[in-house]
């Protein structure tokens, strides 16, 4: 099993893809090197096939065309999203979050799960960021359970309220 699934360093594997690319004609940039990397998580099948599906729809595979072949939201729209939650009212976030998943086919899942970075490098105090962290835990919870995706999109939106309001109310 071992000999199929050949798993490569970053470095190997970027060499590997080089190689293949002139078989292509596509142009492979570092960021789009590093985004198969982080899909195919060392496995040279998946970044070959994850390489290819890119190069059909874009000729320059780079770190967006790799997270757009995927549906995976990049750094770039989750830092977006994240601007969107904090810095505009309910009703706003909430649509423009629902045009962002509508239009990349971005699973809320997906954003709760790379937006947990992002929430462990803002200036919170922890009891503000340990009930967001929880109240994002219980919308992934209830999202395995089977619960609406617009209910929960809603109470993603509400978590970051919360703790605006909270943070808020806590400056002098």
């Amino acid at each position: 099993m071992m000999s199929v699934c050949v798993f490569e360093k970053l470095h190997q594997m970027k060499g590997k893809q080089k190689s293949l690319l002139f078989l292509f004609s596509v142009d492979l940039t570092d960021d789009g090197v590093k985004a198969i990397y982080q899909f195919a998580s060392g496995d040279m099948r998946k970044s070959i096939n994850l390489l290819q599906s890119t190069s059909m729809s874009s000729k320059t595979v780079d770190g967006p065309s790799v997270y757009a072949c995927v549906a995976y939201p990049s750094p770039a729209e989750v830092r977006s999203l994240l601007d969107h939650v904090l810095n505009e009212p309910i009703s706003t976030a909430y649509h423009n979050i629902t045009a962002v998943k509508n239009l990349k086919g971005i699973a809320l899942q997906d954003i709760i799960t790379e937006i947990h970075p992002f929430i462990m490098r803002i200036d919170l105090p922890d009891a503000i960021r340990c009930d967001l962290l929880i109240a994002l835990s219980d919308i992934e919870n209830r999202m395995s359970q089977g619960a609406s995706k617009r209910l929960q999109l809603g109470a993603f939106v509400s978590a970051f309220t919360r703790a605006k309001i909270a943070l808020e109310s806590k400056i002098p």
